[in-house]
């Protein structure tokens, strides 16, 4: 399914509909000559019915999240339902299992990676359910396919629900940046509507004087998709229940976890646990600091809450770090900053980008094309600014999985960031929008670069889930770079480059409130956990957050708002949000190795590229972290990463 031929619903559908026939046919084929065919045929039509299913479930998926045609986000849905129902019928196929299942016997014959290829197929067919009865192979398909109409219920009504904080007056956006106040205008009563989409709601919550204002938007962000996704999500938690129950597991934690790092919910329960003693005290000095703050504003208070926790913390970082937020958003309009994300990634990868006069599935969006050297390796698309119906954060979406002689690497990053095509003045960007760009470029390096595999299901992010946001985790860190921000961080008024002094007040002031950070992820990694490591019949889900949140959150739940509702990776994450924490671990000991040599040290980042990027899921993990380390990953660093001022 290639997106450049799909132009509206028809199409859309069309091209669906050709790939399950190719795929069923391929299917057919391998089934009638198992008995002839020879291993390497064999491999090769298992890996071709992957492609097929790869990019046509890759493109649905993504044209359902950002297509900014209503009837394609319909269209691609349905389709990716369809694709989904296939792939689940195909991994209980007890005829397709036969084909592959003599290989296991011959592994020694194999070369290391086709027979890392027959475990993996093998053991994902017997985790599908392969083996099971045929009345249980039946009800597993009814469950997954359930699930995928769940999916994209829970994703579609997060996306489609944008609330509005409608403020009485411009006065109440004191403390908000120029160009943010220049783009929220009073209507004709003089009232100032604030949305829930990221360049409305960031710097508001950041800046915002009003704290009854911040409190207001905050609970609008956390009433989104209520009271819809409840429903939703007690189907998703039901369904996923009842399949781990079939597959003979006792809850679906336990199913998520096999594959992963960790192994088990007790491996992250004991990961969880370790994390919280790492970050206890700093968590706690960070809330003393923010409260002491707050209360010069409000000396009756008694705590920090989560719509204070933004602005007091950048009112610290100005106050004892000397660095003020709004300082740098001058020196970060977007289209610099777009520059100079692409020109430090491809210096740093050994690549060169080249846009395309292609045209994608919106006018904004930017394709550009990968070259090493004269070698094109891969495409990416930015679709960077929100629009309705749109997906509402940030993320990599796949578009296709490269593979060895056959296909090349294709990715979109997908954000809302500000956009220069509308408001007044330039679009100027948080730093922490900046941090989240090169993240999103980490994960997109890490698919394209790891795009070389011969088989496409270890193609790009094809590792355990739990280390697949270690490469955008560790690019994270050149955000922060002084020689990275000399390339972009330039004024937009005066064309000033940015001063050594504003930078070090952010070098200085980054690690303030990291206690409280990390208190947080560990709130949302064992809510998702909690969710998912029972039996959910009778749960009340808003019972069970109010009861995680009260033990393991730095903040109290607020009244009548429902996290779960919108908590999009509930849906996508299951039960391992943990793998942030765990991946962030990792990169925090990757990390140190470029402190000791240099951001910027070819020698080093061409070692990372080779033993990390490229091998994609060609190898376990771990493996990979102890070929670039020379030993096994350890907590040390993210210890010290922690505990850093």
């Amino acid at each position: 399914m290639d997106p450049r031929l799909i132009k509206d619903a028809p199409s859309l559908s069309q091209a669906c509909g050709q790939a399950v026939r190719k795929a069923t046919e391929l299917r057919d084929d391998l089934v009638r000559g198992k008995s002839s065919a020879t291993q390497e045929q064999i491999l090769d039509g298992l890996n071709h019915l992957a492609m097929i299913l790869d990019q046509s479930s890759c493109v649905a998926s993504l044209f359902e999240n950002v297509h900014p045609d209503e009837s394609m986000r319909v269209a691609a849905e349905k389709a990716r339902a369809e694709l989904a129902r296939l792939s689940s019928k195909l991994e209980l196929d007890r005829g397709l299992f036969e084909v592959i299942a003599p290989l296991e016997s011959r592994v020694s014959s194999l070369s290391p990676e086709a027979a890392r290829f027959v475990s993996h197929e093998l053991r994902d067919f017997r985790r599908a359910g392969v083996d099971q009865d045929a009345a249980t192979r039946q009800r597993i398909e009814e469950l997954r396919a359930t699930l995928v109409s769940a999916s994209s219920d829970f994703g579609r009504n997060i996306r489609s629900d944008v609330r509005e904080l409608v403020l009485d007056s411009a006065e109440q956006l004191a403390g908000l940046p120029v160009d943010y106040i220049a783009n929220h205008a009073p209507d004709a009563a003089g009232r100032v509507r604030i949305t829930t989409n990221t360049p409305d709601f960031a710097p508001f919550m950041s800046y915002a004087k009003s704290g009854q204002a911040r409190r207001a938007l905050q609970d609008a962000y956390l009433r989104r998709a209520y009271p819809q996704n409840l429903g939703v999500l007690d189907r998703i938690l039901s369904g996923r229940h009842e399949l781990a129950s079939a597959l003979g597991y006792s809850t679906y934690a336990e199913y998520a976890a096999q594959t992963k790092m960790v192994g088990s919910p007790e491996g992250i329960r004991q990961f969880l646990e370790t994390t919280r003693a790492l970050c206890e005290h700093r968590c706690k000095a960070d809330l003393s600091v923010l409260l002491e703050r707050k209360q010069r504003d409000e000396p009756g208070a008694t705590a920090i809450r989560d719509h204070d926790r933004a602005y007091y913390a950048e009112l610290v970082r100005a106050e004892r770090f000397s660095f003020d937020a709004q300082a740098i958003r001058p020196f970060l309009g977007y289209a610099r900053v777009k520059q100079g994300v692409l020109d430090t990634t491809a210096s740093l990868m050994g690549l060169r980008y080249e846009r395309t006069s292609e045209l994608a599935w919106h006018p904004s969006v930017e394709t550009y094309d990968v070259f090493e050297g004269q070698r094109r390796v891969g495409r990416f698309h930015l679709d960077m600014h929100p629009r309705p119906g749109k997906y509402k954060h940030a993320a990599m979406f796949h578009v296709r999985s490269g593979c060895l002689g056959a296909a090349l690497p294709e990715a979109a990053l997908v954000c809302n960031f500000p956009d220069p095509a509308t408001g007044e003045g330039p679009a100027l960007l948080e730093h922490r929008e900046v941090v989240t760009f090169f993240h999103e470029m980490g994960h997109l390096l890490h698919h394209l670069l790891g795009g070389g595999q011969r088989f496409v299901r270890f193609s790009g992010i094809a590792t355990e889930w739990d280390f697949a946001e270690v490469p955008s985790q560790l690019l994270e860190e050149w955000a922060y770079e002084p020689e990275t921000l000399s390339r972009f961080a330039v004024h937009c008024d005066t064309g000033e480059p940015i001063g050594k002094e504003l930078v070090d007040g952010l070098r200085r002031s980054r690690g303030f409130g990291r206690g409280v950070a990390v208190a947080q992820q560990l709130f949302y990694s064992a809510l998702s956990l909690e969710y998912h490591d029972r039996d959910p019949r009778g749960v009340d889900s808003t019972a069970l957050l109010q009861d995680v949140q009260a033990r393991h959150s730095p903040f109290p739940y607020e009244p009548d708002t429902y996290l779960q509702a919108s908590f999009g990776h509930l849906d996508g994450y299951s039960s391992l949000y943990y793998t942030y924490l765990w991946s962030q671990a990792i990169a925090r000991d990757i990390f140190e190795r470029f402190e000791e040599r240099g951001l910027f040290d070819e020698e080093l980042t061409g070692r990372y590229r080779r033993l990390v990027l490229e091998p994609g899921g060609a190898k376990d993990a771990a493996r990979l972290v102890e070929d670039f380390l020379g030993r096994p990953y350890d907590l040390r660093a993210f210890e010290r990463y922690i505990a850093r001022q």
